[in-house]
């Protein structure tokens, strides 16, 4: 693989009912965003579908696709679910070798559904994924569930490529020991340590995981008016 660039970016979903010139230009400081950053692959949260329909003919224009369902698999286009039908994309111009897979993660005890997005190109498998935001047993259980997705594809030789929101910064303890559980599957955490949240000063609730056979050249922390979190950029290479 040469060098590509990553990025996770929680868009804030904007749930009302008519389209407004501001969801226009929002999407397209969004766009502006990828091409001025020459962002190869990205994981999305909290995407809705106003989003996705505008963004998506002028993105074709740059050879991007938007891939992966929203979080509520059955009746998700329907009155009115489609307004809080959160969305999990990847949005790349790297081809992708197999078909996207939007996976349910556990969440009863939880007020939405969550979901992980998943896709392959060349030996990676890139997921992205929005954690639960309130109840720690839920984020337990959705963190096992992302690990053992995880350890299959490490067991099977592929190079892994983890984004989301976690809901959570290192000192939470959830996270501070699905880190240690991802070493041993040979993946580390990129190391952006600047908060990505007004509501979390003590570091990003935002991740990004890699295998650790690759080579961090840029990590980078960008301020997004249109949400209220930040995005982080990573360019990394191959060190095979």
């Amino acid at each position: 693989m040469s060098a590509i660039t990553i990025a996770t970016f929680n868009w804030k979903n904007n749930y009302h009912l008519y389209q407004t010139d501001q969801d226009r230009s929002d999407c397209q400081a969004f766009i502006n965003f990828l091409l001025e950053n020459n962002i190869d692959i990205l994981g999305g949260q909290e995407f809705i579908k106003r989003n996705l329909i505008f963004c998506e003919p002028v993105l074709h224009k740059y050879n991007y696709k938007i891939y992966g369902n929203g979080r509520y698999l059955n009746g998700g286009n329907l009155f009115p679910l489609s307004l809080a039908n959160e969305y999990n994309p990847i949005i790349a111009k790297i081809p992708l070798s197999k078909d996207v897979e939007t996976i349910s993660l556990p969440w009863r005890g939880a007020a939405f559904p969550r979901i992980i997005t998943k896709c392959e190109f060349e030996n990676f498998v890139f997921l992205n994924t929005h954690l639960e935001h309130l109840n720690n047993l839920v984020k337990q259980k959705q963190l096992d569930a992302i690990y053992a997705i995880l350890a299959h594809e490490v067991k099977y030789g592929k190079q892994i490529i983890l984004t989301g929101d976690f809901n959570m910064t290192m000192e939470n303890k959830n996270m501070q020991a699905f880190v240690t559980r991802l070493k041993e599957l040979g993946l580390m955490r990129v190391q952006a340590n600047e908060s990505t949240h007004a509501l979390y000063k003590s570091g990003p609730i935002d991740h990004i995981f890699l295998s650790a056979s690759q080579l961090v050249d840029k990590i980078e922390t960008v301020n997004m008016p249109i949400s209220d979190h930040k995005a982080i950029l990573v360019k990394v290479r191959s060190n095979n």
